[in-house]
């Protein structure tokens, strides 16, 4: 009998002592910056994900694999001779996921497997969830789909005559959060009006919609109209933006509380005429986004009650409570 356990210790010996499969894939980027790397014509940056080779271990090929659920689906989107790769300082292997089909608003599993010299799977790691960031341009579309839903929830600023939209109202986002409208006329001696709007942990909706994912994106700040009687003013303010895309979204480079023409985005005629977003992604450089190249633009281009987060609507309404001609 003494002899079986020997002969039983000698096999488990013989294998190889892998680390726990939680400590194989370190990482799979999350709306991360990934400096040199382009966007996809969805305007989704890649994926970075990170790994190391458990000591001991007989490996000579590492496959990437990625899937848009978990515990299934999964496909091999790289495959990997680690006599042609060598570690990052850290002791790290990396792949850079450029998914050509990577869609905004989507998370994506990933996981490891690797393989002997004969091609068989040892084993695979356990999974991680990435998504590319955004371009700037494509950041501002998104962003404007909650602005407008938030915009649209509101009473007041669609009331006809004019003076009808004068007034204070609070209203409810659709998962979370307020809006709050005000406005008043003869603001800071312009003779037309100025309309004060405030989003508090604002949101409309969830990733793919699915609660267990979590809310797309967040908005806390301003976004404040002043104008005359001809409907010519600007816009200002600041957005901070939380969810599955941190940033901040600035109405103009200067956040001035005087009025200023030159601040902010420009109005001539009730609609927008000039000026630019600054919009800084977590993590990115801020960049410039004309006011025309954003489809809806906030507060200037209005959309319908219900408002799907998956489309974008027509982008060519004036701002009902710009038209203060009395």
């Amino acid at each position: 009998m003494k002899y079986r356990w020997f002969i039983i210790l000698a096999l488990l010996l013989s294998f190889p002592l892998l680390a726990p499969c939680a400590d194989i894939i370190v990482n799979a980027s999350q709306h991360e910056y990934l400096a040199g790397e382009n966007a996809n014509s969805n305007g989704v940056y890649p994926v970075k994900i990170e790994w190391k080779k458990p000591d001991n271990a007989d490996i000579a090929y590492f496959e990437v694999q990625r899937s848009e659920n978990s515990n299934s689906g999964f496909t091999t989107i790289g495959t990997i001779d680690i006599s042609a790769v060598s570690e990052d300082p850290k002791g790290f292997y990396s792949y850079i996921d450029t998914n050509a089909a990577a869609r905004v608003a989507k998370k994506y599993y990933y996981r490891i497997r690797f393989l002997d010299n004969s091609g068989q799977v040892l084993f695979s790691s356990d999974e991680r969830i990435g998504w590319g960031a955004l371009t700037h341009a494509r950041y501002m579309i998104e962003y404007n789909k909650v602005m407008n839903t938030a915009l649209g929830r509101l009473d007041y600023m669609h009331r006809t005559p004019s003076t009808a939209k004068i007034g204070t109202e609070t209203k409810n986002g659709g998962i979370g959060g307020t809006i709050y409208y005000k406005a008043s006329l003869a603001a800071l001696g312009l003779g037309g009006a100025e309309v004060i709007i405030q989003l508090t942990n604002y949101c409309d909706f969830y990733i793919e919609g699915d609660p267990s994912r979590g809310a797309y994106f967040i908005l806390n700040g301003n976004s404040d109209t002043r104008a005359s009687m001809a409907a010519s003013g600007n816009m200002r303010g600041t957005m901070t933006v939380t969810g599955m895309y941190p940033g901040t979204v600035v109405y103009g480079t200067v956040r001035n509380t005087s009025p200023n023409p030159n601040a902010g985005i420009t109005i001539s005629g009730g609609k927008a005429a000039g000026g630019f977003y600054v919009v800084t992604p977590q993590g990115f450089p801020g960049k410039n986004v004309p006011w025309n190249q954003s489809t809806p633009a906030p507060g200037i281009f209005m959309t319908t009650r219900g408002f799907d987060a998956s489309t974008v609507t027509e982008p060519d309404k004036k701002l009902p409570w710009l038209n203060w001609q009395l």
